[in-house]
């Protein structure tokens, strides 16, 4: 019998999710336009669209990425996903809305096989986040969803590519029986289309929450007594009418200096920080680091415009920068400052910013030893030469009385 605590690990492991580098651009397309998009659901555009997991490793395994970016991602998990048409919009990458909090969006995604055999698959929901490391990924099966992913229910899978789903906003919902998951199975060459509902909280806070439409195929492994859940996901961005908080924080700044062994080369500063999106929207970071010493000398211009990953609200990103040609002044002050511009529907022109300095010891020892040497041999060798002179002057003859 196959330990649950086994199939869980490697599950939880296996599940790791990607998106397409392209979706990191926050000026791609441009927002569609509907008569009347508040109660509708406003469906924006956003390069690239599903998240893949096909190794049991980390969410960049392998060249995931790359297959994502060039579109073999279906090939590689042996299905294809997208949203339905409809009037949310046609041949859409993702799901994106712009809603107000209490209402109801009904949509769907459509599953296509790419396989030679039947698939049985599980669709669900999940929340996303940033990783520390600036991927954009999902929580495991087995943390159920806090946010928007537990906004979703799905219908009952309708046989064929079912482009007619209404889109419309469902202010009466009792007539729907939809579940947190349902189980689809693909023929070859088959396409199942899933309906689903997003039920936006009375209370939901204003500014975005993201998402993934989840679909999974857990398979034996011929090789060991587990299972392997191999994941393909379309993201989801829902951005809730309201007043928007974009705010930012840098925190646990740490400073390290490293000297060159040669005293008439510079040094480098290692500079490390957590980034946290502390406010209600999805932000792109900008990066400066300044580094300079007493009265600004030495000023060092380190980082400066390095634009960061997208970081969704509540996550948090890890830095380390490293600052070449610092010569070390005694004392040195690092300032870390990030600018960030609000991205998605409903969120342009929003902007944060945050900064933090730390001041260091640099101490540049090897000038020390070389001052002290001069000063010994200064101050030493003049005594010694007087000492000696002393010594070798001979004595006067006594005086007579």
């Amino acid at each position: 019998m196959r330990g649950r605590g086994t199939r869980a690990a490697l599950s939880a492991v296996a599940l790791a999710a990607l998106f397409s580098s392209a979706d990191l651009n926050p000026l791609a397309g441009a927002p569609t336009a509907f008569a009347d998009p508040r109660p509708l659901g406003t469906v924006g555009p956003s390069d690239g669209s599903a998240w893949a997991a096909t190794g049991p490793s980390s969410p960049n395994a392998g060249n995931d990425a790359d297959k994502a970016a060039a579109g073999e991602v279906e090939g590689a998990v042996g299905w294809a996903l997208r949203p339905a048409n409809g009037p949310l919009g046609n041949n859409r990458p993702n799901y994106d809305y712009l809603s107000a909090p209490g209402r109801v969006i009904e949509d769907g995604i459509v599953i296509e096989s790419r396989a030679t055999e039947p698939l049985v698959l599980k669709v669900y929901a999940a929340d996303a986040y940033t990783t520390s490391d600036g991927l954009l990924d999902l929580r495991p099966a087995v943390d159920a969803p806090k946010d928007a992913g537990a906004w979703v229910s799905f219908g009952a899978p309708v046989t064929g590519d079912a482009d007619t789903l209404s889109g419309a906003a469902a202010e009466d919902s009792a007539a729907w029986t939809g579940q947190s998951a349902v189980e689809v199975t693909l023929e070859p060459s088959s396409a199942v289309t899933v309906p689903l509902r997003w039920s936006i909280p009375a209370d939901a806070t204003p500014g975005d929450h993201a998402a993934g439409i989840v679909t999974s195929l857990v398979e034996d492994s011929a090789a060991a007594p587990v299972q392997v859940d191999r994941r393909l996901a379309l993201r989801a961005y829902l951005n809730i009418d309201g007043q928007l908080n974009p705010a930012l924080t840098v925190s646990d700044l740490r400073v390290r200096a490293v000297s060159s062994a040669n005293p008439f080369t510079s040094g480098k500063l290692t500079v490390a920080y957590t980034l946290n999106n502390t406010g209600s929207s999805r932000l792109v970071p900008t990066e400066r680091i300044d580094v300079a010493g007493p009265f600004g000398w030495g000023g060092r211009d380190g980082g400066a415009g390095e634009v960061l990953p997208e970081l969704l609200p509540g996550s948090h990103l890890s830095r380390e920068v490293v600052v070449a040609g610092v010569f070390p002044l005694f004392r040195t002050k690092t300032t870390v400052a990030v600018d960030a511009v609000a991205v998605g529907l409903g969120a342009e022109g929003a902007s944060a910013s945050a900064s933090r300095s730390i001041t260091i010891w640099t101490v540049p020892w090897l000038w020390l030893g070389v001052l002290v040497i001069a000063l010994a041999v200064a101050i030493v060798v003049p005594a010694r030469l007087a000492r000696r002179r002393a010594r070798d002057r001979p004595e006067s003859p006594p005086q007579p009385a």
